[in-house]
Formats: structure tokens, sequence, C-alpha cells
């Protein structure tokens, strides 16, 4: 399948920055407890309209540790007078760490309920940004670069084991060539700045995002990947605003080379939801298994190896404490969301899949321009592979082990059932 470009193709994109109070509960870090103290950089929300003739979908990255499907359907039901249908809207939040607590309920920092302040500053920033972009659409072409980053993306247990390390960069641009918009997709915690941190900030997508823009105000679209297990605890530096930059430097040098045309045809979608068994376990298991826990916590040094074990500790606390209280045994459920324009496939999940999921989504996809998205539509949690019975992934999970397949399996069909189409 060839990439050509398309004469039908139409966009349209803006940004907003999202209004926050001052100073706000953080979200992403359960052991910070410190509310915030000032920004870094502001967090966005930015949205591209993009399609063929009348046949548009919207897509909105968010910066925010998560969304909910609260969020996410007072998102489409606000556009749904504009012509959109829900399988026609995806929201994706870039899960940063250093953002606001109360988007969304649960998480690392436990919270309790939506803070309708928050939730009512994205909802404001959604709309604008909105607003900005189907005021916009006109005649646009899409092309693309790609690239291996290395250096910033590793598996956060054990850096030797392989992670999905490629880039992926589209330009939208009017038919003169002017820039319109960018939307990237790279699988990374933006977990750069760590707990300590109290300044709000996108981390990593922030400081990629300024240096795509240079001195404009263009719209920058970041969809995380299939992160669930990745980040950069083996391959950062340090924890401050200079190494963010390092690191976005050495993203955007990966994107180099000519850009190629990326052909956009009429919008096929597919969404289905995927039930996915809960996770249980016996208390006095976890209660073994944390005991071993903190005894080699104990005897490891200050270095990115005590890190692996004190989340492993905080998982298995956070474990006992729902096995105590009696886990749910309901399924939990997954939307799996896939979005075909022509050569450009979106495939999108709730949550955390881990990289496994990535790489069978692009094995399975023939789109040549293919992006995996996490952290799309909901949050529920961390999906792991039948093999992840031990570590934090596993411990924190509300699905049980084996939930990644499943939903993998789902794109996948997905992407077959369009491309039939």
């Amino acid at each position: 399948m060839d990439v050509t470009t398309s004469p039908g193709a139409r966009a349209g994109a803006g940004s907003a920055v999202v209004a926050l109070p001052p100073t706000v509960p953080m979200a992403g870090y359960g052991t910070r407890t410190e509310p915030s103290s000032g920004v870094l950089r502001p967090l966005e929300v930015n949205a591209l309209a993009l399609g063929y003739a009348d046949h548009l979908v919207l897509l909105l990255a968010v910066d925010a540790v998560g969304v909910d499907r609260g969020f996410v359907a007072a998102i489409r039901e606000s556009v749904a007078d504009r012509g959109f249908g829900a399988d026609q809207v995806l929201v994706a939040a870039s899960h940063t760490h250093s953002g606001p607590a109360g988007l969304r309920t649960g998480g690392a920092e436990g919270a309790a309920a939506v803070d309708p302040v928050v939730r009512g500053a994205y909802l404001d920033a959604t709309r604008a940004a909105v607003d900005a972009a189907l005021a916009s659409v006109g005649p646009a072409e899409v092309s693309v670069r790609t690239g291996q980053v290395p250096g910033v993306a590793a598996h956060r247990h054990d850096p030797t084991r392989p992670v999905d390390q490629s880039a992926t960069l589209l330009l939208i641009a009017d038919r003169r060539g002017n820039p319109l918009a960018y939307l990237w997709n790279f699988a990374c915690h933006p977990t750069v700045l760590g707990a300590r941190n109290t300044l709000i900030s996108p981390d990593l997508p922030g400081d990629v995002r300024a240096a795509l823009r240079a001195d404009t105000d263009l719209p920058v679209l970041y969809v995380n990947g299939t992160a669930g297990d990745v980040s950069t605890r083996f391959t950062r530096q340090a924890q401050t605003p200079q190494e963010l930059r390092r690191l976005a430097g050495l993203v955007t040098e990966a994107w180099h080379g000519p850009w190629r045309p990326v052909r956009v045809a009429p919008t096929r979608t597919c969404r289905e939801v995927v039930e996915l068994p809960a996770a249980s376990d016996d208390p006095s298991a976890v209660r073994r298994r944390l005991t071993a826990a903190e005894a080699r916590l104990a005897d490891e040094a200050d270095t990115p190896r005590r890190r692996v074990l004190e989340t492993e500790v905080q998982g298995l606390r956070r474990r006992l404490d729902r096995v105590r209280s009696g886990e749910p045994t309901q399924p939990v459920i997954a939307e799996a969301h896939t979005i075909v324009l022509g050569d450009l496939a979106l495939a999108a999940l709730p949550g955390e899949p881990v990289t496994a999921v990535g790489r069978t989504v692009r094995a399975a996809s023939r789109y040549p321009v293919t992006l995996p998205i996490g952290y799309a539509g909901d949050y529920i949690g961390y999906l792991t592979t039948a093999d992840m019975t031990t570590g934090y992934e596993a411990e924190v999970a509300i699905a049980a082990p084996g939930a990644a397949e499943l939903v993998a399996a789902a794109l996948a069909r997905q992407l077959r059932t369009l491309e039939e189409a």
C-alpha cells in the first residue's frame, strides 16, 4: 500500500491553555502530598479536526494524567450537534504526572472525587480548542516523518528489555504548505519530573511541543503510545527542566529527512466494549510478597533499581488495601477504538497498556502509518500481559493479567475489519 497524498483532505486545528487555580492538589505520585506551587509550562488542550471532504473526526490531546468516561462523554455530547458521533471523537491524555488531581477519580494520588473547578477548566479549554479547530477547517495535506529515539524510553524494570522507541510526527498543512498543526506519537511515561516537583508542567511532551512550535502558536497534539511499562527511569540524568529540554532534543532529532505524504480518505471507525476479568488475590499471599519486597528495598542502594523496588512496595501496599476491603469482581470495561483515514490508522485504548500491546497492533496493521494510543477514552489502570504476575503494574492493576492480550486482539480485529470495509 503506497503512501500518497489526497486532494480531498480537510483539516482545522486549535489549542487552549487550561486555566487552573493558582494552587491545586497534584496527580500522578502517591508519595507527593504538597499542592502545586507554580507553573513551569502551562497545560493545554489541543484539537484537530481531520478527514476527507465532510467526513471529519475530532482528535483531542489533553495535558493530564488521565481522563475518565464521564469527561469524555461530556466532550462527545458537546460536539454531537456539530455532526460528530461518538465514534468520530477520540480523547487522549498525555499522562503527565505534574498536572492537577481531580479531573478523574482514583489513580496513584487516590482522588476520592472529581474536582468541579479542575474539570470545568479542562472543559472550557476543550471547548475553546474545538471551536478554533472547526472554525479553521479547510483543504489540507498530511505528511509524516518517523524515527527511532534511543536514550529516552526504556523498560522501567529492566532497561535491557526491548521497547518501542519509534516516534511518529505528522504535519498537517494547508495546500500552500503552511503548517496548521503537528501530531506526534511516542510511547513513554512523561515522568522526567519526579514526586518532589510541585510545578505544573506537561513534562516531556511540553518541551517537545515548544521545540516544534519554535516562535509560533501552532497546535501540537501529543498522543502517548502503549507506555504502561516504559519510562525515563533508566535514561534521565536528572529530574530538572534542563533535563526535559535535553530529552526533548533527542526526540526532535529523530525527525529528519524528507516528509512523506499521507493519503487521506473517507473516515472509517470501529468502537467496541471489551470485558476484562477483574484482578483477584489472597491477602496472605499479598502480605508475603510485600514482606519480601520491603526486605529487598532495605538492602538496595539509591539507584534507579531502588525506584523499581519502591514502586513494587507501593503497588503491593495498594493491592493489600484493596484485597482487605474486598476487590470488585465485576469485569473491567475497556473501550477499544480504531479510526482509519486512508493510510493513517489510530488504534486507541483506555488506561495503561504495556509495550507488548503496541507491538501486536503494529504487526497486525497493514496501514502505512499506524499509531497505537494509550490513555484514551477512560482510565482503567494497567493492562498487563499474562506473564506479568508481579511488579508494580501487576500489583496495582484492577484488570487481571492477560488483559493486554485481550485488548490487543480487539484492536487487531478492528484493523482487519476496517481494511475489509
